[in-house]
């Protein structure tokens, strides 16, 4: 084992830890599972991924325990492989958890929005996601490109756009349909048959979770249960009827730790094998979900794979009831900020492998990590920072700057790094004392 490795296993040895990680991992380790998979990529997985993951489902479902909730859905795609986990342990320890996946994206919940709540929806809005309502809509190509065009105008305008536009009905009606849809698939789904349900995701905003309980509302005709979301971290307020808690930081709890945080490599070790749900169809065996074409990733697999072995062996052994929730996430803390920050080359080896696209609409995969030089990193921050325009996004710039393996890049690279956390942390903490 290296010495990024061997020294993540000896933080879990000395420091005051709830769960015995450094066990686990040398169990695993030392076990006949996964030997097909290359070793290397077996010790970063037990010793990074699986201890981030298996710390947050555990905290979930001891939490949803407590607050008396039963059936939890995972959303995808993140929650792919976090569902892995909660099942074993629900079946482990005789929890007695309804767990199930629910397919959605933040793109299909939206776009269902318009006539629903047509604020929210035009606050949501995306020129992505409108160029592919555009598409779907039942007019002539012609005119579709002369509405592309006219939207590309509009500079995130859109209510002036829709006021203006004399298709304005036929987006009403595609909306209005993809709400239908939506509806059938949480009725099928089970979503209206508790007094109270649980979404479970990566998080950050809460708006996949405020979307679904938009749409169950519907046109107030059906009892809708009351919705609790847990997320890794998360900066949305609770909301009637609607409460969302934070494992890693919330607005309540360790919020200096999301400027430690990228969203980007979190959802790349939560990626899931299958792609992202762009519809729903009617068929003989019910409402069932449509994809967008997915290349399958051997890594992806492996890891899944290889946190379900390290799951298992921690269950044998693990005193689940006399955990210290409030202590999990305090315990890999550092192997977070680490992984996120400074990360070593060993653990962009194995993560810059992972195709990753940020955005609503997922047309453009790219890779976690790129070569980039000086003006890659003065044209990051001043356009996709200052004035976001995501044409010159890195999706992880720490671990794009090891990567690129650049003194100086990499020591400009870090100073603004810096610098950009210090005028976030400002621009956060005015932005809560404003909606206090």
């Amino acid at each position: 084992m290296n010495k990024t490795f061997s020294d993540r296993l000896k933080y879990y040895s000395i420091s005051s830890t709830e769960i015995e990680y450094d066990r686990y991992i040398n169990e695993y380790l030392e076990s006949d599972l996964d030997l097909e998979i290359n070793d290397d990529f077996r010790v970063f997985t037990s010793t990074t991924t699986a201890p981030i993951l298996v710390s947050f489902v555990i905290w979930t479902l001891l939490s949803a325990k407590k607050k008396g909730v039963s059936k939890i859905y995972f959303l995808a795609r993140d929650g792919k492989i976090m569902m892995e986990i909660a099942k074993i342990i629900n079946n482990k320890f005789n929890l007695e958890l309804e767990i199930k996946y629910l397919f959605c994206s933040r793109l299909v919940l939206k776009s269902a929005l318009m006539k629903l709540n047509y604020n929210q929806f035009i606050e949501q809005l995306s020129l992505g996601q409108l160029k592919l309502m555009i598409d779907e809509l039942e007019i002539e190509n012609i005119e579709k490109s002369k509405l592309k065009d006219n939207v590309a105008k509009c500079q995130g305008e859109w209510e002036s756009f829709f006021n203006t536009s004399q298709y304005c009905e036929h987006f009403v009606k595609l909306s209005h349909d993809k709400c239908v849809l939506l509806q059938e698939y949480f009725l099928q789904e089970g979503l209206y048959n508790h007094d109270e349900i649980a979404f479970v995701d990566s998080g950050w905003k809460g708006s996949m979770q405020a979307n679904i309980v938009s749409l169950l509302n519907g046109d107030g005709e059906k009892k809708v249960p009351k919705c609790y979301g847990f997320y890794f971290g998360i900066t949305h307020r609770d909301t009637p009827n609607s409460e969302y808690n934070g494992f890693f930081y919330s607005l309540s709890k360790n919020f200096n730790r999301q400027f430690d945080f990228n969203n980007n490599v979190f959802e790349a070790i939560c990626a899931a094998n299958h792609g992202m749900t762009v519809g729903y169809n009617r068929t003989n065996r019910g409402i069932v979900p449509d994809f967008r074409l997915h290349v399958a990733n051997g890594d992806i697999e492996d890891q899944e794979n290889i946190i379900k072995s390290f799951t298992n062996i921690l269950c044998k052994s693990l005193d689940l009831f006399n955990l210290n929730m409030e202590r999990l996430s305090d315990q890999i803390e550092p192997i977070v900020k680490e992984l996120m920050n400074q990360p070593k080359v060993e653990d962009i080896t194995h993560l810059a492998r992972i195709d990753f696209d940020s955005s609503i609409v997922e047309k453009e995969l790219r890779p976690l990590v790129k070569v980039v030089n000086f003006y890659d990193v003065l044209n990051y921050f001043l356009f996709s920072r200052i004035l976001k325009n995501k044409e010159h996004n890195i999706h992880w710039l720490a671990g794009s700057l090891v990567y690129s393996k650049k003194g100086f890049v990499k020591l400009i690279g870090s100073g603004l790094m810096i610098l950009s956390r210090m005028l976030k942390n400002i621009r956060m903490v005015i932005n809560i004392e404003k909606n206090v």
